[in-house]
């Protein structure tokens, strides 16, 4: 007999796959305050939590100052249109790009991701003023044929002696160009009813008895 060479058997092609890592975002809050006033910012949906009006304290029992606070939820938050599908940016945690709190002026950038759709958020706080600046950026589908909506608080949480008066006088107010300013009392709308307003709107607030939160459109 012949003998016949050993043949080794080819072992199979490894491919090597792609490795596929989640960053967790971690939660984190930012405060920006003044003598007059302090901002809460917070990276989940890159939103303006609260206000803190550190000149004006609270009374019915409560300790400390007044806060304009939506009682849990934001008082300023984002969301995206495009048709019928609603973008939920108040439920991603956004990255923080850029944070410089040290300055005279303080600016705070957040990013945020939902698909294919990006949103940029630019917080800039001037001191003294009770007023922040707010610019925002779309990349994706939202950007070409979209909206970016901007929520207010379903309420603001009462830091009056009087709370039960302080809720009947909540409301929102607006002013349509050229067309003057008008408001109503959120007592005045049955449950789950919309108020729908045609634009241009020059601002929009949200009010109590002594106090307001207003967003005005740039010129």
């Amino acid at each position: 007999d012949t003998a016949q060479p050993a043949v080794s058997p080819t072992p199979p092609a490894v491919v090597a796959q792609p490795e596929t890592t989640l960053v967790r975002v971690p939660a984190e809050t930012l405060h920006v305050g003044d003598s007059t006033s302090a901002f809460t910012f917070v990276n989940q949906g890159g939103a303006l939590q609260q206000v803190e009006m550190r000149q004006f304290r609270a009374l019915g029992g409560r300790e400390g100052v007044v806060k304009l606070e939506g009682d849990g939820a934001p008082l300023l938050a984002f969301r995206g249109i495009v048709g019928r599908d609603t973008i939920d940016f108040t439920s991603t945690t956004f990255r923080t790009v850029r944070r410089d709190i040290s300055g005279s002026t303080s600016q705070i950038t957040y990013e945020g991701v939902v698909g294919s759709d990006t949103l940029l958020l630019d917080y800039l706080v001037k001191p003294d003023s009770f007023m922040v600046h707010v610019d925002a950026q779309v990349r994706g589908p939202l950007a070409q044929n979209g909206f970016i909506l901007m929520n207010y608080a379903p309420t603001l949480k009462s830091y009056e002696a009087d709370s039960i008066d302080d809720q009947r006088s909540l409301s929102f107010a607006y002013e349509v160009s050229r067309r003057g300013a008008k408001g109503t009392a959120f007592a005045k709308f049955d449950p789950g009813e919309r108020q729908i307003v045609a634009g241009p709107l020059t601002w929009v607030a949200l009010k109590s008895k002594y106090f307001i939160v207003g967003v005005l459109a740039r010129d």
